[in-house]
């Protein structure tokens, strides 16, 4: 048979053709091919299956349905700038829930992502949401994302969490038009944010839960603050049987909630610390630990404390810590 033409640019869409519908679990290799493809039910990606959608599919979304990548599936999604890949709602200006990779693979290129994430489904929703194992203490490197565009979603446009992270050929990740947001990740994400543009939300921060840093990463400067915490008293922690070490680059400002802290190694004693920090700056981006406060004041916050007996690795220059002191 002849094979199809190679695309240059995407053909223009027909309003008389009905889209192709889709609702079903994927079991074996599937294609969605250019056009428009609707989603009338949730898409589960099983085991073993393969979801490959083509350049230039529309993909549009019903209400409170979304794709979900489970254990051992993959999404392929691989557009460009000139044949690129979208996911929206099925009416203009909706919501639908979201793309979710729980412990499967993806590959993300050339894709706009939006109004994804139903706020009726999860108050922390997100447009695309990557959820590890938690009970793996390793990073799992989930998803890869290249020039990929996440817009208008009503909550967050990303969740990273339970040890997910994005793989480190990710680049050109733009997040905007976020409710709150642009990122919501857990510790053993953090480090794996993509560089990108995460402007132009409802909250130009990203959110950092609380918890435990348990290898080694680099917590990039990606242009915006880290806001440490959902909840007072919140901490971070660096510390685990790797003996990680944290390393800050110069221009990040991490902002704490009230009485939060961060810690490098919680215990206190004659053992030696289980985690490092080095937090250099330069003088033209000096590193800032600071509150999360509206109208910050001394002691919103704890500080930073080093128990144990401190990683000789541990280093700060060029390092401003700002209303801390709480009890």
């Amino acid at each position: 048979p002849t094979p199809p033409p190679v695309l240059t640019e995407c053909p223009t869409v027909d309003p008389a053709i009905a889209p192709v519908e889709h609702g079903d679990t994927i079991t074996a290799d599937e294609t969605w091919p250019a056009g428009v493809h609707l989603v009338t039910f949730d898409v589960s990606v099983r085991s073993d299956a393969t979801l490959t959608i083509e350049p230039c599919a529309i993909v549009k979304l019903r209400p409170a349905y979304g794709i979900d990548v489970q254990v051992g599936g993959t999404l392929l999604a691989e557009g460009t700038a000139e044949l690129p890949i979208r996911f929206e709602p099925e009416i203009e200006g909706g919501t639908w829930r979201q793309i979710q990779i729980s412990q499967g693979q993806a590959r993300l290129g050339g894709v706009t992502i939006e109004g994804g994430g139903d706020l009726a489904a999860d108050p922390l929703s997100a447009a695309l949401w990557l959820r590890g194992d938690s009970g793996t203490h390793t990073p799992q490197p989930l998803v890869t994302v290249r020039d990929t565009i996440i817009k208008g979603a009503p909550k967050m446009g990303v969740r990273v969490e339970a040890n997910a992270t994005f793989a480190e050929d990710s680049d050109g990740l733009t997040v905007s038009g976020a409710g709150s947001n642009p990122v919501m990740a857990g510790p053993g994400s953090i480090g794996s944010l993509p560089a990108g543009d995460y402007t132009g939300n409802g909250i130009d921060e990203v959110l950092i839960t609380a918890g435990d840093i348990e290898w080694d990463m680099v917590l990039h400067n990606r242009g915006v603050p880290y806001h440490v915490g959902r909840f007072a008293g919140d901490s971070l922690r660096v510390m685990g049987a790797a003996i990680p070490q944290l390393t800050i680059e110069p221009g990040v400002t991490l902002r704490f909630e009230r009485d939060g802290d961060f810690e490098v190694e919680h215990y206190t004693g004659t053992a030696p610390a289980t985690g490092a920090l080095v937090a250099v700056g330069t003088a033209a981006a000096p590193i800032t630990f600071t509150s999360a406060a509206a109208a910050p004041a001394a002691g919103d916050w704890v500080g930073i404390s080093f128990g144990g007996v401190p990683d000789p690795r541990n280093r700060m220059q060029l390092v401003r810590v700002e209303y801390a002191g709480g009890p």
